[in-house]
């Protein structure tokens, strides 16, 4: 499953949360042995490929996975860019290829003790423009490998300690650098994290340590260190709902730095709750902001950031409506300028309102969200790139028999692509349609259609997006 935290999150999550969370959970295997499988194709050639093992019992649980995915895909750059470095007329489409592998073993050699490793390794080559007659790309490869110890030691206190290693790997070949530009980055992390079940509420206790590593063609070797410490509680208290969090990052190259969380919620009936939460975030610059070749900025300060929002949220049955309200204040937000080279906005300011609505009426499932955001640069007040003032999504899904129909339509306004609002990128909607045929309970076919009225719109001024495009595929999947 999927969770998506919005807001600063920096007090729980450390310093890249300042803008919210989302956390990817995978399947753990169980039973017997088994293998699941999927193939499908699309528009510009578009190939996809994965299949798994797992399988598990009471002392084991296994999975192994690999996937390779690849496109012809369409030109990087529309037409109307035409910057001279970047820009050939007669170039052909900018494809994409990649594989990957996962795995993940868990070992509970007695009850409430639990020894686990994952590994991740992904490949891959991505084409861009990078001017006449050169074969402008750029060959990317990341692995992951983590292992952890989950121990109950006794019944109100678990410890985890876990410790983690990534490795992010790229080098670009253009006619400026034919030979190929390398830039890597490394980090290790060490975390022991409690949680401690008390009379009133839940305690979180954690110290992290992590290691971070850049190398690159441009003569820089460079590295920082981060240690923190993380308290956490949160309860309830009839209808009252508490939470609390403060966090120590000291960073050694940027310094130390405490951000805190305070959260409060209260049931005016079992369907009815108000909740609101005020907030503090910190992130340093990471190393591509400071040290990419010819897309950094070694001036570049910390953000920090203080939130405060408040929302209402009604849920009976199947049916949940909420509205949130926040007011976001960034210091030295980091933002890309015209040339694509980050800088620092001394200070921003981001007001917005989200309604969310989700039900199901006569076997349809129903769920959208409207989002009005006022982003400004606060001394300027020039509206921050690539924000738009109102987005609004809509999603529709009903099961039919063996049939599984939906759509999906996307609202998106206005914007900038820059900092002085001297590049403007016009709204735009997008209408998908997807439908799943159960031929039995193992073997089902997908079908997707995107942009179905073949819009062309732009995310990043001057590059392109998929027009009208189709998808479909098979899956299998053992019971």
């Amino acid at each position: 499953h999927i969770e998506i935290l919005r807001g600063p999150a920096s007090a729980l999550y450390g310093a890249d949360a300042i803008g919210g969370v989302i956390q990817i959970f995978t399947r753990r295997g169980q039973g017997p042995a088994a293998v699941d499988a999927f193939v499908g194709f699309g528009s510009h050639n578009t190939r996809d490929l994965s299949a798994g093992l797992s399988g598990g019992n009471d002392a084991w649980s296994y999975s192994l996975r690999g996937s390779h995915d690849t496109t012809d895909g369409i030109k990087a750059i529309n037409d109307k860019t035409k910057q001279p470095y970047s820009y050939d007329p007669n170039s052909s489409a900018d494809g994409f290829r990649n594989s990957g592998m996962s795995g993940s073993l868990v070992f509970r050699p007695a009850a409430g003790h639990e020894l686990g490793a994952t590994v991740l390794r992904t490949e891959g080559r991505n084409w861009y423009e990078g001017g006449p007659s050169f074969d402008t790309h750029a060959d990317v490869s990341q692995s992951v490998l983590g292992v952890y110890s989950r121990n109950q030691f006794s019944a109100p206190w678990t410890s985890t300690i876990r410790l983690n290693q990534s490795v992010d790997d790229s080098t670009s070949y253009a006619w400026y650098s034919p030979t190929g530009a390398k830039f890597k980055t490394i980090q290790e992390q060490v975390v022991w994290q409690n949680d401690i079940r008390l009379t009133p509420g839940n305690l979180l206790v954690a110290l992290e340590s992590l290691n971070q590593k850049a190398h690159g063609d441009t003569n820089f070797d460079k590295s920082r260190r981060i240690d923190s410490i993380l308290v956490g509680w949160s309860g309830h208290y009839g209808d009252h709902r508490l939470q609390a969090n403060v966090r120590r990052d000291d960073n050694s190259q940027f310094g130390a730095k405490t951000t805190g969380h305070v959260g409060y919620g209260y049931l005016f009936t079992p369907n009815l709750r108000i909740q609101g939460s005020l907030a503090t975030a910190f992130r340093p610059p990471t190393f591509n902001d400071l040290y990419y070749p010819g897309y950094s900025n070694l001036d570049l300060q910390p953000e920090t950031a203080r939130n405060k929002e408040i929302g209402l949220i009604w849920e009976q049955g199947t049916t949940r409506a909420g509205i949130t309200m926040y007011d976001n204040y960034v210091n030295n937000l980091i933002a890309l300028d015209a040339s694509y080279v980050p800088q620092n906005i001394g200070k921003a300011r981001l007001q917005g309102t989200t309604l969310s609505y989700a039900t199901v009426v006569s076997g349809f499932n129903i769920s959208g969200n409207l989002d009005f955001l006022d982003a400004r640069d606060a001394l300027t007040d020039k509206r921050l790139p690539r924000r738009a003032r109102e987005q609004a999504n809509l999603r529709v899904k009903h099961s039919l028999g063996a049939w599984t129909l939906g759509g999906e339509w996307q609202l998106v306004g206005d914007r900038y692509d820059d900092t002085m609002e001297t590049t403007h990128m016009g709204g735009y909607s997008v209408l998908n349609a997807l439908a799943r045929y159960a031929v039995n309970s193992e073997w089902s076919i997908e079908a997707r259609a995107n942009n179905l009225a073949n819009k062309k719109y732009e995310t990043s001024w001057g590059y392109g997006n998929l027009g009208a495009n189709a998808f479909i595929g098979v899956r299998y999947t053992p019971k």
